[in-house]
Formats: C-alpha cells, structure tokens, sequence
C-alpha cells in the first residue's frame, strides 16, 4: 500500500481507500470469502460521510 506521508494532500476518495486497506490489514477476519469486507466499506464511507458533513454543514 503507496501510504501518503502527513504533508501529502490526498483526496477525500483516497484518503477513503486508504482507511478501508488499513482495517483490512488489521482485521483480516472481517473479510468474507469472496474478499469482500463490508465493514471495511462502511469505515471508508462514513469517513466521507464526516468530511462532507463538515464541508458543507447547511445539509
């Protein structure tokens, strides 16, 4: 995994991709048998959920 230092700008939909591949690694066991992680899914979209929430707070 290409994991950006702290000063790199990275998008919302990368910094999303990266979340989910890191609680992959951590809990392999979340991963289904198709390789799919449905939670790590949830991980990556509540993190733009937040970020979009707070750039936009009028929703």
């Amino acid at each position: 995994m290409n994991t950006p230092t702290a000063n790199d700008p990275v998008s919302l939909q990368r910094a999303s991709e990266i979340l989910e591949e890191a609680v992959r690694q951590q809990h392999p066991e979340w991963v289904t048998a198709d390789g799919e992680c449905p939670t790590c899914h949830a991980y990556g979209h509540a993190l733009v959920d937040h970020f979009t929430a707070i750039a936009d707070p009028s929703d």
